[in-house]
């Protein structure tokens, strides 16, 4: 009974999502690219394309720490 309840909690989240990413606009999805693309860097450590995106004073600030732009 309990693995039914979660498999359906899962399939209507996943559907859920799935019909949602398909009716962004462009300019949604522009964001969601860039916010894909800012976490990408931020795990490669690609600091010259960060630095655009901060200011100077800016802090990232997360559940598991937290990360100053120098």
């Amino acid at each position: 009974m309990r693995t039914k309840i979660i498999g359906l909690i899962l399939f209507s989240i996943s559907a859920h999502s799935s019909y949602a990413q398909q009716n962004n606009t462009p300019e949604q999805q522009e964001l969601i690219n860039l916010s894909k693309q800012k976490w990408d860097w931020m795990a490669n450590k690609n600091v010259d394309s960060l630095n655009v995106l901060f200011a100077d004073k800016s802090m990232f600030v997360h559940m598991g720490g937290s990360w100053g732009k120098t």
